[in-house]
């Protein structure tokens, strides 16, 4: 490294178009480091249906999730209603760390990281200024903190390297690079539609260097291509036991009741938009993201190739994932619309006064997305440890009961440890989020739920919300780690 790059002023550091990269690089492992010595992320409804399987792998060698074994004949004696790469992934990192809780949270702050610094690489890599790098945990932490567990982190870490290794127009490169975005597939198929326009658009944007194209060349990195397949292809046999007509068979199960026929597209996309002040969270932001769009057309820069394919690609990748998964939209969808915003409003040249004046609407837009968030983190309150040592304590009392938990009993209460005869409270019944009653409780089962399950459940009892400035909150209760044990 260069001595000039030692000692930098630190008003460049901050305002500095290009830093060097152990700069960006400190402030992501700072930015995640923090959220994680915080508990971030926080309990998710999903998460004991895509952690379970991974720790049973360890425990007794069978890929099963037991956690789900009420919840379908599919889920009894095998997991192959998802792709199986996240549960081995974390299998062999709970093999060297542990189940526990901090173990499975660095994980995920370990995929944040990765997918982070190797993200920060590629927009380097285009020349994109460093405050797009800057923003860009921030922008991800939204997403991430709304999917817990989920292997939502791990599927965009491999995605990130995968097109990392793509920047460099060699046949290794690719052949990495093709595996790394099979591995991402393998983990999360909705990133498939994020896949294949990002890695295209790579692609062409090589080409382009070349002045004269042989053959050879595309014959080699299609061979690349198709040794990746090969290789992702056995991976996957292996992990699922070569049970190949089962695995699609238990995937086109679980897919018929979580992606909507094609026509009921739009109809899901304004269902989910009107749910609470989802007109105004999300209509800011595509509002947004349309004005971003607008000045960059009307831009008359001729240094704005790069964004333009940025933002062709992107859009693509958005219109594929609408396609393929319309309820991912608060999601993958809202995150690579705020990627797209960052990188437009701080890349694209533009008057003095424009550009304040777009800055300030993405902030007073990002504001408003965050709105629930930042509601929460004022007006909820966290419980001490003596409530869930007590629950702890009566279990132990009396191993002879069924325990039905769920994401938060699951990590404050059992430490992911769970007694033998545990299933998750949340899947008892297919396309239903936990019992609609009490009166569901079979007799020798008890529950250990957090209070704000009532929401779901009738006939418990009712919990406290969020009050500010004399308003109610009615979907933010303010303990929300607060645990109940019904007997």
């Amino acid at each position: 490294m260069r001595k000039e790059h030692l000692k930098i002023p630190l008003k460049r550091l901050i305002l500095g178009q290009y830093r060097p990269f152990w700069v960006l690089i400190t402030w992501i492992i700072l930015f995640w480091l923090i959220l994680y010595i915080n508990g971030f992320p926080q309990p998710f409804g999903d998460d004991l249906f895509y952690i379970g399987a991974a720790i049973n792998l360890v425990k007794t060698g069978q890929f099963v999730n037991p956690l789900l074994a009420m919840w379908a004949p599919q889920t009894v004696e095998r997991f192959l209603v998802t792709p199986p790469f996240h549960s081995y992934t974390l299998a062999g990192w709970i093999t060297l760390f542990g189940d526990r809780t901090a173990s499975l949270l660095f994980f995920q702050y370990v995929c944040y990281v990765v997918f982070s610094i190797f993200t920060a690489a590629t927009l380097r890599h285009y020349r994109f200024s460093d405050h797009s790098i800057l923003v860009l945990p921030i922008i991800y932490a939204t997403w991430m903190s709304l999917v817990g567990l989920r292997p939502d982190a791990l599927g965009m870490a491999y995605l990130a390297i995968g097109l990392w290794f793509l920047l460099q127009d060699s046949v290794w490169r690719y052949g990495l690079g093709f595996s790394f975005l099979g591995a991402a597939l393998g983990t999360l198929p909705i990133l498939v539609a994020y896949a294949v326009p990002f890695s295209l658009t790579i692609m062409v944007l090589n080409l382009r260097q070349h002045h004269k194209l042989k053959l050879q060349y595309f014959l080699s990195r299609l061979a690349a291509l198709l040794g990746a397949i090969a290789f992702i292809a056995v991976l996957l046999l292996w992990a699922i036991d070569f049970e190949l007509n089962q695995f699609l068979a238990d995937m086109a199960w679980h897919a018929s009741f979580r992606v909507p026929d094609s026509a009921y597209i739009i109809p899901q996309i304004l269902f989910d938009i009107r749910v609470g002040y989802g007109e105004i969270i999300y209509g800011s932001l595509y509002f947004t993201l349309a004005i971003c769009l607008y000045l960059l057309l009307q831009n008359r820069n001729s240094d704005k190739k790069k964004l333009l394919c940025f933002s062709m690609a992107c859009i693509m990748a958005l219109i594929g994932n609408l396609w393929i998964y319309a309820s991912t939209l608060r999601m993958s969808f809202n995150f690579f619309c705020w990627l797209l915003v960052t990188v437009i409003a701080l890349n694209l040249k533009m008057n003095k006064k424009v550009r304040i004046g777009l800055w300030a609407l993405c902030l007073a837009t990002f504001l408003i997305y965050q709105s629930q968030m930042i509601i929460a983190g004022i007006g909820q309150v966290k419980l001490d440890n003596t409530q869930y040592q007590t629950i702890l304590n009566w279990v132990e009392a009396h191993p002879e009961r069924d325990y039905l938990v769920d994401e938060v009993s699951a990590r404050f209460v059992f430490d992911y440890n769970f007694p033998p005869n545990t299933s998750d409270w949340r899947f008892l019944k297919v396309q239903s989020v936990g019992p609609a009653s009490v009166t569901e409780k079979l007799p020798n089962t008890a529950w250990i739920i957090a209070t704000d399950k009532a929401a779901i459940t009738t006939d418990l009892p009712d919990y406290e919300r969020v009050t500010l400035f004399g308003r109610r909150f009615g979907s933010i209760p303010r303990s929300p780690y607060d645990v109940m044990l019904v007997e």
